[in-house]
């Protein structure tokens, strides 16, 4: 599937109970100590939207996660996703209540937070629509790796800044049938370079899909291999390589870790178990190319997995790396 204009905006649900559509966004700029990230998923047999967000400013991390009574993602309170030039140009505006620590717990705090930002893409989306269908994940998916600018707050503190960062959108059903995964966007801005892979762990296989689109075009690029360096060491988990495969189409990318996010996401599989993410905001480093990544490892919340490919979280640790 090649994504129109049209699919920036809501869609149409489907009669399966499993259909939803999701909206995700994070951003990072290091100069400042700030990061954001929100997930928005729209279930409409359930009713409601289920928004996780979190805004991180020297070194403070302020989240929630909120069910509101919604007919979708256009219609939630204090939320408004405005494509000012589809598939090019985005307005990302979102506050509320929120506390200290990732989004992991559902309910509000008392901590204000939210962001008002516009987010430019310069390189046309990836769509690796072969690996969603197969592994349940959804029917229509894109990415964007982007340039955003904008005010982030949290309690006091308040920032005008400019990063990078990378936004996804998704719709169909989604009943994910995988053990674990591995989920690397990667932005570069000079020149203008987005890459998207995915690693999936499926009944003891890892399989995986890579993607790159940059001034030459979109193409495949192999399987993507990830060694995150430190694991299983608790606390140590804040670096990666990835290799891409054949190692002649680019150079390993370094990744180092910034900031740091668990996220708690429901209704992925059919069994309405939560998946449990664990989201490595980094600098980025491939040749001569600096940029981000978000570096994300998902799991269900059951799977030992998670303890053996991740540290402790503790929650004083969470937040802007040293």
């Amino acid at each position: 599937m090649r994504p129109t204009e049209d699919d920036e905006f809501v869609h149409t649900p489907e009669d399966d109970p499993d259909w939803q559509e999701n909206l995700y966004f994070s951003g990072l700029a290091p100069g400042h100590r700030a990061a954001f990230e929100v997930h928005v998923a729209h279930f409409p047999h359930r009713g409601y939207v289920h928004v996780a967000a979190t805004v991180g400013l020297g070194g403070r991390l302020v989240s929630h996660i909120v069910e509101r009574p919604a007919a979708n993602f256009v219609s939630v309170p204090r939320l408004d996703v405005e494509a000012i030039e589809p598939l090019r140009k985005l307005r990302l505006r979102y506050s509320g209540q929120g506390y200290d620590g990732s989004p992991m717990v559902q309910g509000e705090g008392l901590v204000p937070f939210g962001m008002d930002l516009k987010m430019s893409s310069p390189v046309a989306p990836l769509t690796t629509d072969d690996q969603n269908a197969e592994f349940s994940w959804a029917d229509g998916r894109y990415e964007l790796g982007a340039d955003w600018t904008g005010t982030l707050w949290c309690g006091s503190n308040r920032v005008a800044a400019q990063g990078l960062g990378v936004r996804d959108h998704s719709w169909g059903v989604r009943s994910v049938v995988v053990d674990a995964y591995w989920w690397l966007p990667m932005y570069f801005p000079d020149p203008p370079t987005f890459i998207s892979g995915l690693t999936v762990l499926q009944g003891g296989r890892w399989r995986g899909t890579c993607a790159v689109s940059d001034s030459d075009g979109v193409r495949q690029s192999g399987e993507p291999w990830v060694r995150p360096d430190g694991i299983p060491l608790p606390g140590a988990y804040r670096s990666a390589t990835v290799v891409h495969h054949p190692p002649s189409e680019r150079d390993p990318a370094f990744l180092t870790e910034a900031y740091r996010v668990a996220m708690r996401l429901p209704h992925m599989t059919r069994s309405d178990e939560d998946f449990i993410l664990y989201d490595m905001l980094s600098t980025a480093r491939c040749g001569t190319q600096k940029g981000y990544c978000h570096f994300q490892f998902g799991a269900p919340e059951g799977s030992p997995l998670l303890t053996a490919f991740l540290p402790q979280f503790r929650p004083e640790e969470e937040g802007m790396s040293t």
